[in-house]
Order: C-alpha cells, then sequence, then structure tokens
C-alpha cells in the first residue's frame, strides 16, 4: 500500500477551508457568550468557575474526533516561518525548498530520519565534498542540492541500511516527480 504525503493546508480545498473557519468562528462565540451568561448571572469568579469545563470539554471532544489528524497541520502552522514547505517522511518533517529553478532538501531532516549524526564535523565534511550550491546554508538552515543528497545517500557505507532505501525510494517516486512537474510548470 503506498504512503499518502501529507500536504500543508493551503494544498486543501477553498471551500473546506471555508466551512473549518466558519464553524470556528461559530464555536467560538457560543464558548463566549456563555462566559458572558455565566459571569451576568452569577458574577465574575462563580461563572468562570461554572463555564471552565466547557471549553475542556470541546477540546476533548476535538481531540477524540479527528484533532491527532490535525498533526501535520499543526505541524506545518508551527514551522511555517522556516522557507519551503514540510513533508513527512515516516513521522519526521524534511524541508523541500524550489530556488531558482533548483529542488533544495533539508539536511538536517534527513539526518534525523536516517538516524545520522548531524554535528559541526559533518557540516564541513559535507561542505568540502559538495561545494557551492551541492551543500550549501541559507538563513539558519543547511541545504542539499538533489544530485548531492543522491551522490551521499549513495556513498554512505550504510547505503543497503532499511531506512536509507525507503527514503531514496520515497523521494525519488513519491516526492520528485511533483517537485519537478512544478518547476517546469506542468
Amino acid at each position: 500500500m503506498r504512503r499518502r504525503i501529507p500536504h500543508p493546508p493551503g494544498h486543501y480545498e477553498a471551500e473546506e477551508r471555508t466551512r473549518t473557519r466558519v464553524a470556528w468562528v461559530l464555536g467560538a462565540l457560543v464558548l463566549a457568550a456563555t462566559l458572558w451568561a455565566a459571569i451576568w448571572e452569577q458574577g465574575f469568579a462563580i461563572g468562570v468557575i461554572l463555564w471552565s469545563p466547557l471549553p475542556g470539554g470541546v477540546f476533548a471532544w476535538w481531540l477524540l474526533r479527528g484533532g491527532s489528524e490535525q498533526r501535520y497541520w499543526l505541524r506545518w502552522l508551527l514551522m511555517r516561518h522556516d522557507e519551503g514547505r514540510h513533508i513527512d517522511f515516516e513521522g519526521f518533517p524534511i524541508d523541500i525548498d524550489i530556488t531558482e529553478g533548483r529542488i533544495l532538501v533539508g539536511a538536517q531532516g534527513v539526518f534525523h530520519a536516517l538516524d545520522a549524526e548531524f554535528d559541526q564535523a559533518t557540516v564541513r565534511r559535507l561542505a568540502l565534498r559538495y561545494p557551492g550550491e551541492g551543500f550549501q546554508r541559507r538563513g539558519r538552515t543547511w541545504w542539499f542540492g538533489e544530485q548531492a543528497l543522491f551522490h551521499w545517500l549513495d556513498s554512505r557505507g550504510d547505503r543497503h541500511r532499511p531506512a536509507s532505501v525507503r527514503f531514496r525510494t520515497w523521494f525519488e517516486r513519491e516526492v520528485l516527480p511533483g517537485l519537478r512537474k512544478e518547476l517546469t510548470g506542468g
């Protein structure tokens, strides 16, 4: 069975996003109205105490009814200040960016996904091995160029390790076709 790559909220249908926003706004209005009614009837302290289980119940309902499915959206929301997009590989966020017609992959996510050490010595070694656009730093993130990533995966001593094989297969079959299609504008 093929795994489906989760997409950030920007890929959802506009109608679905609008319906979700309206539902959240209406829910917030209902909670605010019940808080106001409780404070009006009982006073501030007692009203807040009587009202407080209501948001807890709503949160518990949300968590049980599908809040756990929103983890990809929440991860995207927390990491959206970074450049690029974040695609999940077996629970590890892999940063992807398309700049000036080139596909870049965040090195730290790849190292974490493959359980490899990502320290200063590794960074220096990779910067010397893949100079220029192969392995570069932009902002606070180190990025692999597409060819440098494949060369690094092939040259590792553990290239037959299941995690490395799964990562390369996943990247080549599920991620790259969509990114190349986006690059060509087709």
